[in-house]
């Protein structure tokens, strides 16, 4: 199913005559970190051929809500958790005082795990450091308490995340990654359709991909962009969400590899979102600087709509008035991603120097869109997408 529309509301297995496979939910002790999460979902053949140390059963007791557990309805009255005591702050501020001035950050980091353990009551010391100016340039701080943070909130505190975005906080967008309750999910639509988000935006929104509600935010946001910034970077960022994100280079193993690789769950495709490929068309054909236009193209190849292919063409050969960073770079990660399309290296690596962000030679540039040009004139019509291994292959 690629989505809950018409999903049985009792709780039941929601079955299909002639299905394979079943859902896989959580992740076991061999999973990596994002692959235990409540909202983790993959796929594979019916359990009982296929239990090992990822796929197998779990065993789980429903605790018998109280008053107190009620998700307060949007604008209504939760628990105030944006101030935190001064012993409270004094002793998380001890622990983030060490990230000052860190320009990197190393994983696992045992300073977030003494963060968490002081808990709920250091929320509005988080709360402060995403908000306050006086933060904004401590990088690994900020990074280190999105990420406690998102551990912390419940969904009871999805009013005061929620006021906080419209306000201008959107640092705090983050948390949404595990908020799971309708309400919560309801909320974070809510403000998807009003463009309130920003660079937490992959983080937060990529669990809930499968969610029809934030899907079809997105998807009505794509279609009226507004944004109360820089209105090319929130296309650009939404269109790399709906194409599945990931690095800039698109699939180019082939599909038998890639349906190899995902048996046993060892590496799960990311979710795109093909209905939001008309919104991404209507998108092509109006003025969008090149940062823009070429996530927007991109994101089209990757959820299996051809039509971005000659954008990146376009992008690629065409010298820019401001051909240095970051528009070169646009031009350069355009030859990348036809390389996976077209499985081959048309485009040459040697055109741009990754290091100083600018063209070597803008003879190579041209010569690799002239072979791409060529390319596409040939293998249009016998392209085809595999949506199961997002790979393309001429038929």
């Amino acid at each position: 199913h690629g989505d809950f529309n018409g999903a049985p509301a009792d709780g039941s297995a929601w079955e299909s005559p002639n299905a394979n496979a079943h859902v896989v939910r959580d992740g076991g002790y061999a999973s990596r970190a994002d692959g235990l999460r409540s909202a983790s979902r993959g796929f594979g053949a019916a359990p009982t051929a296929t239990m090992n140390v990822v796929a197998g059963f779990r065993l789980a007791r429903f605790a018998e809500a109280s008053p107190a557990d009620e998700i307060a309805p949007q604008g209504g009255a939760a628990t105030d958790v944006s101030v935190s005591t001064p012993e409270v702050e004094a002793e998380a501020m001890k622990i983030l005082e060490t990230y000052r001035d860190a320009t990197s950050a190393h994983y696992p980091d045992p300073r977030e795990k003494d963060l968490v353990a002081i808990g709920r009551p250091a929320l509005g010391v988080f709360l402060k450091v995403l908000s306050d100016p006086a933060f904004k340039d401590q990088w690994a701080m900020r990074q280190a308490v999105k990420r406690v943070l998102a551990t912390l909130v419940l969904d009871e505190d999805v009013p005061m995340l929620a006021r906080l975005m419209r306000d201008g906080h959107r640092e705090v967008e983050v948390a949404f990654a595990n908020l799971n309750a309708p309400a919560s999910i309801a909320t974070y639509a809510a403000l998807l359709r009003e463009g309130c988000f920003d660079t937490g935006l992959h983080e937060a929104a990529r669990p809930h991909l499968r969610e029809a509600a934030v899907v079809q935010a997105c998807c009505e946001w794509l279609a009226e962009p507004r944004y109360d910034g820089d209105l090319n970077f929130a296309i650009a960022t939404m269109a790399e969400l709906m194409g599945g994100t990931g690095p800039h280079r698109l699939r180019d193993d082939p599909p038998s590899q890639v349906a190899k690789s995902l048996e046993g769950h060892q590496q799960p495709l990311p979710a795109i979102v093909p209905e939001a490929g008309p919104a991404l068309n209507a998108l092509l054909k109006t003025p969008l600087r090149v940062d823009a236009r070429r996530h927007v193209a991109a994101a089209l190849v990757r959820v299996g709509d051809m039509a971005g292919i000659p954008a990146l063409i376009e992008i690629l050969g065409t010298p820019l008035p401001n051909d240095g960073p970051p528009d070169a770079y646009q031009r350069h990660a355009a030859g990348l991603q036809l390389n996976g399309v077209s499985r081959t290296a048309m485009y040459g690596k040697s055109a741009f120097d990754e290091r100083t962000m600018q063209v070597v030679s803008e003879d190579l540039f041209a010569a690799a869109a002239a072979s791409c040009a060529h390319w596409w004139e040939r293998a249009q019509y016998d392209l085809r997408f595999d949506p199961a291994t997002q790979t393309w292959s001429v038929r």
